[in-house]
């Protein structure tokens, strides 16, 4: 991949082009995937991808990825929201000079996070680790309870059993990069147990 134009610049540009979206959709049913949520998964992306040290290409890559990850939300996709974010992403990208390998990372690595994931490569890892991030964290609880309340809201209907359903969630979900293993690992299992012990 060779790049010809201005990383900061372009990912400045998508930043903000990002943010207006979030800003013009109707958020009232999205109490998850939101602009914070968003921004989170790209903080912990970048964390990640210096941590590993990437190369430049591939971090823009990644970077711009976590950013357009969950936009497919903002145009009432849900089983099918990554390939509508897919789609987003590639329709502000078209003329900005990306070559094709670079556009196909940015596909992939967005696809990544569609449920159940397999990520095949470290920033399919990362991005997949950004995500669910907050699971090894004393932001957990209060996340959780955002993502229930955003499924009932965009079902219109009560979801009964939620400590059950985020226990066995929890305990089918794993961290694929050793970065998030030594850091979260633990801080997830105590989430894990306290859930348990409110069953």
């Amino acid at each position: 991949m060779s790049m010809k134009f201005d990383i900061p610049a372009l990912l400045n540009g998508i930043e903000t082009y990002v943010g207006t979206i979030f800003e013009n959709a109707d958020m009232r049913k999205l109490l998850y995937h939101n602009y914070a949520h968003t921004q989170s998964v790209v903080m912990h992306t970048k964390e990640m991808a210096d941590y590993y040290a990437l190369d430049e290409e591939t971090e823009f890559a990644l970077l711009t990825a976590a950013w357009f990850h969950d936009t497919g939300h903002l145009y009432n996709a849900w089983e099918e929201h990554e390939e509508k974010s897919v789609d987003v992403a590639q329709f502000y990208l078209h003329d900005k000079g990306l070559p094709d390998d670079m556009m196909n990372v940015v596909r992939r690595c967005i696809m990544a996070t569609k449920m159940p994931v397999h990520p095949v490569d470290l920033p399919e890892e990362i991005i997949c680790d950004a995500d669910t991030y907050h699971l090894g964290t004393s932001a957990f609880f209060h996340g959780n309870e955002m993502v229930w309340d955003e499924i009932e809201a965009r079902l219109g209907k009560r979801i009964l059993n939620r400590v059950a359903k985020s226990i066995q969630f929890m305990e089918a979900h794993q961290f694929y990069t050793s970065y998030c293993k030594d850091l979260l690992r633990e801080g997830k299992e105590r989430n894990l147990e306290k859930l348990r012990s409110v069953l």
